[in-house]
């Protein structure tokens, strides 16, 4: 298993939803992260997968929230390493909030 810890990934879990952030680790299904956002709503992209690899096509139309420092998610179901690009993408997503 590829050890993933700094590197920025996209993270779905399995009830707790689609995340972009730095890994700290990860072990039987539990992540550890820092600088996470959580991705509410995405468009422009056709699955989790294209957002690791290209960001998405429509940043105006997503729902991506603020960061928070430090969060730690049970019930991993996939991680994908995300290029340059996708994360310099996402990160110029406006924030999400009300």
């Amino acid at each position: 298993m590829k050890d993933l810890t700094g590197q920025y990934c996209i993270v779905r879990g399995s009830g707790a939803g689609v995340y972009a952030a730095t890994i700290l680790s990860e072990e039987n299904g539990v992540a550890e992260m820092e600088n996470a956002r959580l991705i509410h709503y995405w468009s422009g992209a056709a699955s989790t997968m294209q957002i690791a690899m290209e960001g998405v096509a429509r940043p105006g139309d997503c729902l991506i929230t603020m960061i928070v420092p430090y969060l730690k998610i049970m019930g991993v179901v996939a991680i994908i390493p995300a290029t340059e690009a996708a994360k310099k993408n996402i990160a110029e997503v406006a924030l999400w909030k009300i």
